[in-house]
């Protein structure tokens, strides 16, 4: 059986304040490039389901 994890793997908001407190680099999913990336991502696949087409990424209202 694998170890318990520590408290501040328990959740991305405890995972962020950890890294915020700790003077961390924000890594896997509190990195904001990785987060936007996600988010991105699942704009794409509401579009789709709401117009029932494919979409290309990047989406026009990621760019830049």
């Amino acid at each position: 059986m694998a170890p318990d994890l520590p408290a501040h793997f328990a959740s991305g908001p405890a995972y962020f304040a950890h890294c915020l407190k700790n003077g961390l680099p924000f890594e896997g999913i509190v990195n904001p490039s990785i987060s936007r990336d996600a988010q991105e991502i699942l704009q794409a696949g509401l579009r789709a389901m709401e117009t029932g087409a494919s979409v290309s990424l990047p989406l026009p209202a990621f760019v830049g």
